[in-house]
């Protein structure tokens, strides 16, 4: 018997390639991806291979066009791959002097007011702060707006396209938005054609003609915005309400995409700043290639000494599982909060585990750039300026180990059941599971029972590939879903939430000995038998008082029959930044293997074959 016949396979990662287009140039597990446009010296220090966040020409005229262009032609005579984008909520001020009518395209509040983005409260608009207005993806006259950005992209000659901020109008409901002149007809429109209208007559709706959801909330439900903000979500019509907007800006993003692909006269590598599991990521999922993102790595809060971080969070390797689940490899970056920790702290280490984490994954933390965006509260807008010599050798480490990374996809035998339906209403079982399981070093994948927002749906032969199917005690599927789950066979389901619970029962493929905190993270190619077996040792024994993290010594990895099938590797050779490779012993431990490791510290990969 051969090993992929005993070993879990990812079954969404074998119906990838049915359901999707492939991009113009899909994002490689190894790829080195510039976060904006940078300098010649810098790219080569990095062994970049794309830029993301690529801008477009600053004014609509031909010197800022052909500026642009340039900037684009530098990275493309050296093989790298520019992308380049528009920003849906940093560009007000040229909205604003573009566009006369400027005011009737702003997000507004139940109460008519206008709302602003609160991280760029600092920015400043013909020298005024207090314009940083937060502009609604679904007004024409924004739409337009960003159709002649999108122009300014393309003069550029680039290889793709990103949209900053993609969600538009979608982020402003946080703040009590948006009952603005255009959503309000919109949503209207959207209740005749996906409600019943036996349930709009059970709130008291007879009619849709002239129809105002805010006006109604207003006379029948609530007395002002800060009511509503309180009661939202158990207010009628407020989920339908969610929904529309979400699919709204997908709608959004789609047109944007094709506009742009027609100017440039070929198809474009499509990415977006979302970051799953947000449900207006997953809505757009099908239109983007890769997800190029900021996401939440950890870092303590803005009261740096008020509240020292303890340890290293699961948070980002939740997010690198919900994109795997998604089908789609991230180019990733921490938020403002988090470099503005990193500036403060010269938190150097810190930010290296941040790049270690994300390709021990598969996925591409963006290079630490010259000019990294900060935010707090007390400083708005700052910069880290991050140095070549802190964080290069990782880059230039995966680069010229290319084929450790690319091909390979996570190895699972746990399946975890991630509902989108339960999920926005704040279910979040499988954050707990995924903790619980990455803490036991347990490979896993979450499995994805889509809904109206996410396109992914679970069947019965994706769940028969693993060992166990850890789910909720309420997941809210579907009757297909449900009957697909049904079928798995009563001793393959896990149920409960605690971590003894999901772990009940399970033995993982592999252990670490002799070590806490490492995280053992074992990758095949699929298809592919004769291929080595690659295991990502990942050190999370990270010091945040000294920035420092601590080596671990004479580790044990134990491998077990059901992750090595019947063939025990022969050899094993181990890959680290700044080290040659060597190779180490691969000794018997029953019916599976063990190799003694002396030193491991930051991170370390191993090939078996």
């Amino acid at each position: 018997m051969k090993w992929f016949r005993v070993l879990p396979v990812l079954a969404l990662l074998l119906a990838a390639q049915a359901d999707d287009t492939l991009p113009a140039r899909p994002l490689k597990h190894s790829d080195v991806v510039f976060m904006g446009a940078s300098d010649k010296a810098a790219y080569e220090a990095y062994a970049a291979t794309v830029v993301d966040w690529g801008g477009h020409a600053h004014g609509d005229n031909d010197k800022a066009k052909a500026e642009f262009r340039a900037r684009v032609k530098l990275a493309q005579d050296l093989g790298i791959q520019y992308n380049a984008g528009i920003g849906m909520l940093t560009e007000f001020a040229g909205m604003i002097k573009s566009c006369p009518d400027y005011e009737h395209a702003i997000c507004r509040t139940l109460d008519g007011q206008p709302i602003m983005v609160p991280w760029l409260w600092d920015q400043k608009v013909d020298g005024q702060t207090g314009r940083n207005f937060w502009f609604c993806s679904n007004s024409p006259l924004y739409q337009r707006y960003l159709r002649d950005l999108t122009a300014r992209a393309m003069a550029g000659e680039p290889d793709g396209y990103h949209i900053d901020d993609f969600g538009g109008t979608t982020g402003a409901m946080w703040n009590g938005g948006c009952f603005c002149e255009t959503c309000m007809p919109m949503f209207r429109d959207y209740l005749k054609q996906h409600v019943a209208p036996e349930k709009l007559r059970a709130l008291g709706i007879e009619s849709l003609d002239g129809f105002d959801y805010g006006k109604w909330l207003l006379a029948k439900h609530v007395k002002d915005g800060t009511e509503f903000l309180k009661k939202r979500y158990s207010l009628p019509l407020h989920d339908e309400f969610q929904v529309f907007q979400a699919l709204a800006a997908g709608k959004v993003v789609r047109d944007l995409q094709d506009y742009a692909a027609k100017l440039r006269g070929k198809p474009l590598a499509r990415s977006v700043n979302g970051t799953p599991p947000s449900s207006q990521a997953f809505v757009v999922r099908p239109h983007v290639d890769h997800y190029s993102c900021e996401i939440g790595m950890g870092a303590p809060g803005n009261e740096w000494g008020d509240v020292p971080a303890k340890a290293l969070t699961t948070s980002a390797a939740f997010v690198y599982k919900c994109a795997d689940m998604g089908r789609r490899t991230l180019a990733c970056t921490a938020g403002g909060s988090s470099f503005a920790y990193v500036n403060e702290k010269n938190a150097v280490n810190l930010c290296r585990y941040w790049v270690a984490e994300s390709y021990a994954f598969g996925h591409c933390f963006m290079a630490p750039s010259q000019h990294q965006w900060c935010y707090t509260k007390d400083k708005g807008t700052h910069w880290y300026h991050a140095k070549p010599e802190d964080y290069a050798d990782l880059y230039q480490f995966v680069r010229k180990n290319a084929a450790l990374f690319d091909g390979y996809e996570p190895v699972a035998q746990v399946g975890v059941v991630f509902s989108d339906a339960a999920w926005r209403k704040n279910k979040k079982d499988p954050r707990a599971a995924a903790e619980a399981l990455l803490e036991a070093n347990v490979p896993f994948a979450l499995v994805a029972a889509g809904d109206e927002l996410l396109d992914l749906r679970l069947n019965k032969t994706e769940l028969a590939a693993f060992e166990k199917i850890v789910v909720a005690a309420d997941p809210m599927l579907d009757t297909a879903q449900q009957k697909a789950l049904d079928q798995v066979p009563r001793q393959k389901t896990v149920m409960g939430k605690t971590a003894g619970a999901i772990l009940d029962g399970i033995t993982s493929c592999l252990a670490v000995e002799n070590a806490k905190n490492v995280w053992a993270l074992p990758r095949r190619i699929p298809h592919r038998a004769n291929a080595p077996l690659i295991v990502h040792l990942l050190n999370r024994n990270y010091d945040f008082a000294a920035d420092r993290t601590l080596p671990q010594q004479n580790l044990v990895l134990r491998l077990r029959k059901s992750l090595l099938g019947d063939k025990r590797p022969a050899q094993c050779t181990v890959f680290a930044s700044g080290s040659e490779p060597v190779s180490l012993a691969v000794e018997p431990d029953g019916d599976g293997a063990q190799i003694k490791i002396p030193e491991i510290k930051l991170w370390t990969v191993l090939r078996l074959e």
